[in-house]
């Protein structure tokens, strides 16, 4: 069997840590200078805050009297429900947080913008979030705050996986015991479904979906909805599932971030007992990277260790 081995960090918010320079892998030195500032924004539907992240692209000399403002409200609506800041002399990097755990569960959005010392904005951006009903009793998979490690069914579960469905009892042994606990189960409704996920179980495994491009909501929106719906429903709380994985490499493959985000507020509505996982390839910018956070609760990068020798 030829496998892919998935060597996956937990991250709570889903975030990617800002790296200095916000260019592109690919990009040779010389770039034009960055943007004035870069805004991110995370909310994992593990966590009680929003966290706005920004990033100054300014030299030194153009930063005097520079300040950060942002501002928490609903998306249908503009009235102001928080209102936070940070006056100057700014850091070239740093975060707002916004704690989330009186909002009701729905859209919100925070406004934020780097404005010069004459209160002229600089750089803005409109950053859209939701705020999910809790998971409840029921939740399988939980996030441990001190370390972002997964937790499933309380458990510490570090996922070592491998993009492969194995269909007897044979295969899952063998990868059961050369150390995998993690493997793909065909995104098929019904009765099959969950023979397949009794079957993972019994070997100690958990499984994931690929829901892919179901996940797109740019078209057929209406179509995908009733399939993810009735994998969810399939899947109920069977805690052979634990993970949905999204679109790959998304932002290298240039998909719709949007279209994304309705789709993962659709699922996580759906079934809030698991997360979904998006895998980015290790391409784009910070920002850029960011972007998706909100679509997401689990990041990962490829590139994948096994097979060797690796080519790309």
């Amino acid at each position: 069997m030829r496998a892919r081995a998935i060597p996956l960090r937990a991250l709570a918010a889903a975030t990617l840590a800002a790296l200095p320079g916000a260019r592109t892998w690919a990009d040779p030195p010389g770039d034009p200078p960055l943007a004035p500032a870069e805004f991110a924004l995370d909310k994992s539907a593990y966590r009680d805050e929003a966290v706005l992240r920004w990033r100054i692209g300014l030299p030194p000399g153009r930063l005097a009297g520079c300040r950060i403002v942002a501002r928490l409200h609903t998306a249908a609506d503009t009235a102001t429900l928080a209102l936070r800041g940070i006056a100057p002399p700014l850091a070239d990097a740093g975060t707002l947080r916004f704690p989330t755990a009186a909002l009701a569960p729905g859209q919100y959005a925070v406004d934020a913008a780097l404005r010069d010392a004459a209160g002229a904005t600089l750089a803005a951006s409109a950053l859209r979030f939701p705020v999910l009903p809790p998971p409840g009793p029921g939740a399988l998979v939980d996030v441990r705050p001190s370390d972002n490690m997964l937790l499933v069914e309380g458990r510490p579960f570090f996922p070592i996986g491998v993009f492969e469905a194995p269909g007897n009892d044979a295969a899952l042994g063998r990868l059961a015991r050369a150390g995998f606990n993690l493997c793909e189960v065909p995104s098929t409704p019904g009765a099959s479904l969950r023979t397949a996920l009794d079957r993972v179980r019994a070997h100690g495994m958990r499984a994931f979906f690929i829901a892919g491009d179901l996940m797109d909501f740019s078209h057929d929106a209406d179509g995908k909805r009733r399939r993810l719906a009735a994998l969810a429903d399939s899947a109920g709380a069977h805690p052979g599932l634990v993970l949905w994985l999204g679109i790959d490499e998304p932002v290298w493959n240039r998909r719709d971030p949007d279209a994304a985000y309705e789709a993962y507020c659709f699922l996580r509505a759906r079934d809030p007992r698991r997360p979904v996982w998006t895998t980015h390839a290790p391409r784009n910018s910070v920002a850029e990277l960011s972007n998706w956070n909100r679509a997401t609760d689990v990041a990962g990068a490829d590139i994948y260790p096994v097979p060797e020798p690796q080519t790309q």
